[in-house]
C-alpha cells in the first residue's frame, strides 16, 4: 500500500503534537517542589546552580533534557532540533 504526501504530512504532523516538550514554567515548578537534597544530586548530574533563574542556555537544555529522561520517559532525552 502505497502512501500519499498528504498522508505522510498528517502524519508527521501528528507525531510532532503528541510530543510534549516541556516548557520554563513546568521545569521550574518541578524544581521548587524537590527536597533540597534531591535537587543537589541533580544539580550536581546536570552541572548547573541551584537557581533557575541563573541557569543560561546550555544550564536549561542539560535540565531538559533530564526532565525528558527521567520524568517523562524518552530515553533518547530532549535534543534540540528533534523537539523544536
Amino acid at each position: 500500500m502505497k502512501i500519499t504526501k498528504r498522508q505522510l504530512r498528517r502524519i508527521i504532523r501528528e507525531a510532532i503534537d503528541m510530543q510534549e516538550i516541556p516548557i520554563p514554567d513546568e521545569i521550574e515548578e518541578w524544581w521548587e517542589y524537590m527536597t533540597p537534597g534531591a535537587m543537589k544530586a541533580i544539580a550536581a548530574e546536570t552541572q548547573v546552580g541551584l537557581n533557575p533563574k541563573r541557569w543560561n542556555a546550555r544550564e536549561w537544555e542539560s535540565v531538559i533534557d533530564y526532565y525528558v529522561q527521567i520524568e517523562m520517559g524518552d530515553s533518547r532525552g530532549y535534543q534540540r532540533g528533534r523537539n523544536i
